[in-house]
């Protein structure tokens, strides 16, 4: 045998022996099989893939949809990605997943009687969540109870949390009442937040650890959101916690109408926002571009909750930015962001001359449309 053959043989043997080489994927088309893939994606030692076909998922009797790495004497720590919109292509129920897939087309319930989904990360994993509509949580434990929608949070975790083309609607918890998440970077990239209810504080909780990377809100709507509580730090909006050396960039985000406070930052990191509608705020913030102001002007209104597209004449039109064409390296952390190429409902996210604030692009007008010129 030749030594670059060797050589090869050996690479290869080392390839099939490491755990992060290898990824398993799994299919779920009932509660049954997406509680079955957790458990499995939990202790199996590799990376794991886990894909929901569309339809409705009511979360199990006595508990969250759960992926726990912790409770397992055999928890493997490594990576998990969960995503939807998938449909039955060649006698597979997984097969198939439009890049414009709807995200309200796979639902994970709660049915105001459990928390939807808790993520208890061990290490450094990367969790990702994509085309996941988070609805009706409501966590059954007692305590203090934190993410109705979404609970992603382990002292041990300190890895990564992308939450994507997702929607958190109707979830209640004491804090949190969407999503509690922490990490050592959380993007939370064209997500709607809407409906959502905390019995004290906070529609989304971020808490970033020292010396951590920090969090990304890019492209979101986050609006009319409530808090139960009278108390004078409870407020319904985003919560975001940033200990010394980490940052917060805030990028054309719809965040509104939320009781009390839409965005109050605690802690002593470094917070950017760049072209955003945000009315009400709490907290220092490093440096801010691009204000925009006024009413965002929603097609359905603000008696829907899936469709807030902006009408013709909102502000939000063509008024947010793209990410960096070009970056350095190291990447500085400002500049380290992206978009998706899809909005919330599977629209191109760039319609007209740059792209729009918050979750949903605008459709173009026809000038032409009453058959004139």
């Amino acid at each position: 045998m030749s030594i670059q053959n060797n050589r090869l043989l050996v690479l290869a043997s080392a390839l099939a022996l490491s755990p992060a080489g290898h990824a398993a994927t799994f299919c779920a088309t009932s509660t049954a099989e997406l509680q079955n893939a957790l458990d499995t994606a939990a202790v199996n030692g590799e990376n794991d893939v886990v894909r929901v076909a569309v339809g409705t998922y009511p979360a199990p009797v006595g508990g969250p949809f759960d992926f726990d790495q912790l409770a397992p004497v055999n928890g493997d720590g490594l990576s998990l990605t969960l995503s939807g919109g998938w449909t039955a292509f060649f006698g597979n129920p997984c097969g198939f997943r439009s890049e414009a897939y709807n995200s309200f087309d796979t639902i994970l319930d709660g049915e105001d009687r459990e928390r939807v989904l808790r993520i208890i990360p061990d290490g450094a994993p990367d969790i990702v969540i994509e085309g996941i509509t988070f609805f009706r949580g409501n966590p059954s434990e007692g305590g203090t109870r934190r993410g109705g929608g979404l609970e992603i949070r382990s002292a041990n975790f300190t890895g990564k949390l992308r939450v994507e083309r997702s929607a958190f609607l109707f979830n209640t918890a004491d804090y949190g009442s969407a999503l509690e998440a922490g990490g050592s970077l959380i993007r939370l990239r064209n997500n709607l937040f809407v409906g959502n209810d905390a019995v004290n504080s906070g529609v989304i909780e971020a808490v970033i650890g020292n010396g951590d990377s920090g969090i990304y809100l890019t492209a979101n709507t986050i609006i009319n959101n409530a808090t139960q509580s009278s108390a004078a730090s409870a407020q319904g909006g985003v919560y975001i916690f940033l200990w010394t050396d980490t940052n917060a960039l805030l990028v054309n985000n719809v965040i509104q109408g939320n009781d009390v406070t839409d965005l109050k930052l605690s802690g002593e990191g470094n917070v950017t926002l760049r072209n955003n509608l945000i009315d009400v705020r709490v907290g220092s913030i490093t440096t801010e571009t691009g204000q925009i102001t006024g009413d965002p002007m929603f097609v359905g209104g603000l008696l829907n909750f899936t469709d807030f597209t902006p009408d013709v004449g909102s502000p939000l039109i063509d008024t947010g930015i793209k990410p960096p064409a070009l970056i350095p390296f190291p990447p500085p952390f400002d500049s380290n962001w992206g978009l998706p190429d899809y909005d919330l409902l599977g629209r191109p996210r760039t319609q007209g001359v740059t792209v729009d604030v918050g979750a949903y692009e605008a459709l173009p007008v026809d000038v032409f449309s009453d058959g004139f010129e």
